[in-house]
């Protein structure tokens, strides 16, 4: 009796062992992450063909600092909220043209001496354009992309690695390429606490004075003699609350700068070599008027 027992619990046991194989083997799902670090050109299209967005608008969500897991959990709706929210009106016809049925595919022409860059790591995005005077190339996108890492993780004082935190969505002097941001070139980097939403912004260098400070507390100028550069913070909540960035005073290595708001979701580092800059660049033109912030903010 007892040896039946085993032979059926051991019949059983290669039973149930076949059928989880079977099912293993047929699930035909695909792990965004895993595929995402090896192929990021087949999980945008992917997500083009399950979701019915065109590619260039996930270019522009991964421009906005967004990752492949939160695109494809995205409805049109705020896809189309997310990337006209900041376009003005012109912009804006050139995106919904984009968007007219038949229109398969709009791919403006990077400008005169822009460097492709096939793909950029850590959820960067791939066939970026850069302009010529920030070097960004296949063979230093790497480099740059590791730089910008060390930056997030200082000015936001934590341990967290991607997909936790962002910094490579959005680099400095990247062309805008899609629809109603073909004239931009973006002056700085975006990067992104995805853990903590209103996560706390710090200055990544000490011995700098305030130049600019806006009424709304969203940015800030800080001017750094020994280095030569203004850098300039956007879209942060809670300068004002601080009482220690005003116009004139001192900031020092590591002080609290404001916190990372969730309208935008990101904070905007960008440096220029104006003497005590007051002027907060744009970025919506294809001239490059910053420089590269990565060795002053890490």
């Amino acid at each position: 009796m007892k040896r039946k027992l085993i032979a059926a619990l051991t019949i059983l046991t290669m039973i149930l062992c076949s059928a989880s194989y079977v099912l293993a083997t047929d699930d035909k799902s695909i792990d965004k992450n895993d595929l995402q670090a090896n192929d990021p050109q087949a999980i945008e299209e992917q997500i083009a063909q399950e979701k019915d967005f065109y590619l260039w608008q996930i270019d522009a969500l991964i421009d906005s600092g967004y990752t492949y897991d939160e695109i494809s959990k995205m409805t049109i709706e705020e896809v189309d909220k997310i990337l006209t929210k900041d376009l003005n009106e012109e912009e804006l016809a050139r995106y919904n043209a984009a968007k007219e049925p038949g229109v398969k595919a709009i791919a403006a022409t990077a400008p005169a001496g822009y460097t492709r860059v096939a793909i950029v790591p850590d959820g960067g995005g791939t066939d970026e354009y850069f302009h010529p005077s920030v070097n960004t190339t296949d063979s230093t996108i790497a480099g740059i992309v590791a730089d910008a890492k060390l930056g997030c993780k200082k000015i936001f004082d934590t341990t967290y690695n991607y997909p936790s935190i962002t910094y490579a969505n959005y680099l400095s002097g990247e062309w805008g390429e899609d629809p109603g941001r073909e004239n931009w070139c973006h002056e700085g980097i975006d990067i992104a606490h995805k853990v903590y939403t209103t996560a706390a912004a710090y200055s990544p260098r000490g011995n700098g004075v305030v130049t600019l400070s806006s009424t709304s507390g969203k940015y800030v100028n800080i001017w750094f003699p020994s280095l030569g550069v203004t850098m300039n913070f956007q879209h942060l909540n809670d300068i004002d609350g601080t009482g220690a960035l005003l116009e004139g005073e001192p900031v020092d290595l590591m002080q609290f700068l404001g916190r990372q708001n969730t309208t935008d979701a990101h904070v905007h580092v960008q440096t220029c070599t104006h003497y005590k800059c007051t002027q907060v660049h744009s970025g919506r033109e294809l001239n490059y008027e910053c420089v590269k912030p990565y060795a002053y903010i890490k």
